[in-house]
């Protein structure tokens, strides 16, 4: 059993056949409005989550760093030294076997003892980053969850998720995007 992902065109398979990813999931259920993204925004998300994944593993020659994206990686080190968190992965793809969807977690980390999933934002943290969030506790099998925004003048700030609610809305959403799903396929 293998799971692989190709960034290039967001696609995840599971033995060779195709899985729905969190976001696919989240926006075929209308929770993330794309009118306000722009491909230099997306752009610019894309590169900092990369820098950043290579600061986490050592591997980010700093003066080699375009200077739009300095702010972000500054961002998240003040955020890494003011909560002293050990990264456990980072951008690691996962999967819910049982639930199938898979998704790509941006941190898993130990925050105050706890392992703790976090999504970095490079623009502002939308509600259904929580959702998300608990997509990818659930397939890891954690509950802790925050988002932090990593803002373009190097300040951050840290949203942490408790409200146990959310668990039940991403799995009625998931619950509903399958039988959408199914339904298509009977009428087809």
């Amino acid at each position: 059993m293998s799971l692989s992902f190709d960034p290039e065109t967001h696609v995840y398979k599971f033995n060779g056949r195709v899985v729905p990813s969190v976001t696919e999931i989240l926006r075929a259920e209308n929770f993330i409005d794309t009118t306000f993204f722009t491909d230099y925004g997306r752009q610019r998300g894309k590169l900092a989550h990369l820098a950043i994944h290579l600061l986490d593993m050592g591997e980010l020659d700093e003066e080699s760093l375009d200077p739009v994206l300095s702010p972000y990686v500054e961002a998240w080190k003040r955020f890494r030294a003011d909560t002293d968190i050990t990264i456990i992965e980072s951008e690691v793809p996962i999967l819910d076997p049982l639930k199938r969807y898979a998704g790509t977690p941006d941190k898993i980390v130990m925050l105050d003892g706890k392992q703790t999933c976090i999504d970095m934002k490079t623009g502002t943290v939308s509600p259904w980053t929580r959702l998300q969030l608990c997509a990818y506790c659930e397939a890891k099998g954690i509950y802790r969850r925050a988002a932090v925004q990593l803002n373009d003048d190097g300040t951050y700030k840290m949203f942490a998720y408790s409200d146990r609610q959310d668990f039940a809305v991403w799995n009625a959403t998931l619950a509903v995007y399958w039988w959408k799903r199914n339904e298509l396929k009977r009428r087809g």
